[in-house]
């Protein structure tokens, strides 16, 4: 499967990730009255969560067409595969963007993933190894002011992980600046429940139009 093929994979389902992604960033955002300003990494890992909060059951609405995956914490990694009718299934991963490439942890697997653009299964031997891409977010105004989080998502791209700098497919979406929300600790749990819900239907309907 070639970068056009991976593109025309994913083409379906682009614009119910473009606002799935900012679903999940928006509940990450949505944490900090609460539970402070996460590290980096502590908000790599609360993104990685809200992201599989919200395609989960995205996935199971679309069985077998978007499977999702999540391999045994410490020994694997989340990913949803992407079965099209008319080509090889896709194991599509995310992480966040940035200087070309997408930090990762030294594993065999990912080293696979660098060298030959595949990813093994865990534990199943027999099963054959994926063609795998990834969703990578770009994250602009890094920084805090006044204790408040002033980073937001810029953009969306589609890519093939690679040694030092990734191999660029495509953009899939740019995001705008949002306003600063004030948001009250006490009510915070209850928005976002409410509005994961109501956006969860709302991508699941767009997909459904999109693979008709």
């Amino acid at each position: 499967m070639n970068n056009t093929e991976i593109a025309q994979a994913i083409e379906p389902f682009e614009e119910g990730l473009s606002k799935a992604f900012p679903l999940a960033w928006d509940n990450v955002i949505r944490t900090v009255p609460q539970l402070g300003n996460p590290t980096k990494i502590e908000r790599a890992n609360c993104m990685h969560r809200a992201i599989r909060n919200v395609l989960q059951p995205i996935c199971e609405d679309f069985s077998p067409i978007l499977e999702f995956v999540e391999e045994p914490d410490g020994q694997g990694k989340d990913y949803i595969i992407i079965n099209p009718k008319e080509s090889d299934s896709l194991a599509l991963c995310w992480g966040r963007h940035g200087d070309g490439q997408i930090r990762r942890c030294p594993t065999v697997r990912n080293q696979y993933i660098y060298d030959q653009g595949l990813l093994f299964p865990l534990e199943d031997e027999s099963s054959s190894p994926r063609i795998t891409a990834t969703i990578g977010y770009d994250v602009a105004d890094d920084f805090t002011e006044g204790g408040k989080p002033c980073w937001w998502m810029q953009r969306l791209v589609l890519i093939r992980e690679r040694h030092r700098c990734s191999e660029f497919i495509k953009t899939i979406c740019y995001y705008e600046k949002p306003e600063v929300e004030e948001i009250a600790v006490d009510d915070y749990n209850l928005q976002i429940r409410e509005k994961q819900s109501r956006k969860i239907k709302e991508i699941t309907d767009l997909i459904r139009k999109k693979i008709g």
